[in-house]
This record gives structure tokens, sequence and C-alpha cells, in this order.
């Protein structure tokens, strides 16, 4: 047995970690929006288009 059968495989670490940024992201975009509508700016910025 060589020891590149004993590594694990590369796609699978970066399986992992695309999950853990895909997670990261989906967390922050909801802050941001939550954090929007809380503030009012949504309401604001609509409000100044129309």
């Amino acid at each position: 047995m060589t020891q590149s059968e004993n590594k694990p495989d590369a796609r699978e670490k970066a399986g992992l970690m695309e999950y853990f940024i895909l997670a990261l992201l989906i967390v922050v975009v909801t802050v941001t929006a939550w954090t929007l509508v809380d503030n009012g700016l949504l309401d604001i910025l609509t409000s100044l288009l129309k």
C-alpha cells in the first residue's frame, strides 16, 4: 500500500469546504437581509424609487 492510497481524496476535502462556505454565505445573506428589513432601510429605498 502506498502513501497516496492512505491520503483522503482531495475531492472530499473540497466538497466539505464548499458546503461550509455555502452555509456561511447563506447565513451572511440572511443576517444582512434581516438587518435591512428590521432597520427600515428597505422601505426607505423603495420609497425613493417610487
